[in-house]
C-alpha cells in the first residue's frame, strides 16, 4: 500500500472482500484512471517460490496488462519488492500446474472380474 502510494497511485485493499476479485489491492493512477489489480505474495527469504490461486490465475489472464504480481521476498531481513506487469504473459512459459488428488476412481469392469462366483 505504501509502494502504491509514494507512486502517486490510489490504493484500496480489497482482500478482506472476499468477493471473488483474484487479487488483493485495486490502484488506481489519478490523473490517469489506469487501474492496476495487484497480487501480492509475500516469502521470508529471497528466491522462494509463490503460489496462485485457480482463481488468481484466471483473473490474470483475464485483466492482461492491468493485473500485477507483487513479490516481497525477504520479509524477514531487508524487504525486497518484484513487480510483474501481466504474470499470466510473462511468466507462461515457467508456471508449473499443482495437481490435487482428490481421490482414485476403480472401474466398474475391474471390479466385475472379480466377481467369480462360490462354490456352495
Amino acid at each position: 500500500m505504501n509502494y502504491e502510494q509514494k507512486q502517486g497511485r490510489e490504493p484500496e485493499d480489497i482482500s478482506r472482500n472476499h468477493d471473488g476479485s483474484g487479487f488483493d489491492i485495486r490502484s488506481t493512477d489519478p490523473l490517469s484512471s489506469d487501474i492496476r489489480r495487484i497480487e501480492v505474495k509475500a516469502r521470508a527469504r529471497e528466491g522462494e517460490f509463490v503460489e496462485l490461486t485457480p482463481n488468481e490465475w484466471l483473473q490474470a489472464h483475464r485483466h492482461g496488462d492491468s493485473y500485477w504480481l507483487y513479490v516481497v521476498w525477504n520479509c524477514a531481513n531487508t524487504p525486497q519488492l518484484i513487480t510483474i506487469q501481466n504474470p499470466a504473459q510473462v511468466l507462461a512459459n515457467v508456471i508449473q500446474e499443482q495437481v490435487v488428488i482428490e481421490g482414485y476412481r476403480v472401474p466398474g469392469e475391474a471390479i466385475a472380474q472379480w466377481d467369480i462366483p462360490s462354490e456352495g
